[in-house]
């Protein structure tokens, strides 16, 4: 076993481990200062945000997660990582916009958080006590990049637009009665993008098969509805 963890036998949070996650925040807001203030403190409801907490069910900042420290909220330093990528993760689950500035930024922070967490935290300990990004994870966000670039033949609107966030969502909040009987596990393209900067996919094949799902649930819903053709 690593040091660390033969010390006491605790995986759980220590001074020393919280102090390595001081240093990682601090890090970020050195080395990336003009972009981290945007991660800073909890988005807004105001009237550019009003429907962020429709698409973002576990809202994260910097300043929340330094407050935890503070505080001692953290149990392992899985949860303090976990906090911390879903700040990225969330950037870009909200943001889909085409072309939408905020998501090569959250990338390259994101890219940046791997890198001190690797330093301050794996190299530390001798050990990785953190789940790991998935070995393709940048390559699967240049491809959800594609996707969300992609526009219908006649209107040039975006294609992808009713497959980034829950159905629920574009349901007014709810799914409709019958929607989970034919789609027992509902899917978007947001949802795969906290999954994949949350660390959840620990090999390519449950990343392709959710984007796989997303539109396969759409088929099975709308083919044998009236107003069903411009969705399948």
């Amino acid at each position: 076993p690593s040091a660390s963890i033969a010390e006491g036998g605790s995986t759980g949070m220590t001074e020393r481990r919280k102090a390595a996650c001081y240093k990682v925040l601090q890090g970020l807001r050195r080395r990336r200062a003009k972009d981290v203030v945007w991660f800073n403190k909890p988005a807004t409801s105001d009237k550019y945000l009003s429907d962020y907490a429709a698409k973002i069910p576990k809202p994260m900042d910097l300043g929340t997660i330094t407050t935890k420290l503070d505080n001692d909220k953290y149990a392992d330093l899985s949860s303090f990582v976990l906090d911390l990528r879903r700040v990225w993760g969330n950037c870009l689950r909200y943001n889909t916009g085409m072309s939408d500035s905020f998501r090569p930024m959250a990338r390259e922070i994101a890219l940046l958080a791997e890198q001190l967490m690797a330093w301050y935290l794996v190299k530390a300990e001798g050990t990785q006590m953190y789940p790991p990004l998935l070995y393709c994870w940048g390559f699967c966000l240049h491809l959800l990049d594609r996707l969300l670039n992609v526009t219908n033949p006649g209107d040039k609107l975006q294609t992808a637009h009713y497959f980034l966030h829950p159905a629920s969502f574009y349901f007014g909040g709810k799914l409709p009665a019958d929607y989970l009987s034919t789609n027992p596990t509902p899917m978007d393209f947001g949802s795969i993008t906290s999954n994949l900067l949350e660390g959840n996919y620990q090999s390519i094949e449950p990343f392709c098969r959710d984007c796989r799902l997303v539109l396969e649930n759409c088929t099975n819903y709308y083919s044998n509805k009236h107003d069903g053709e411009v969705y399948v």
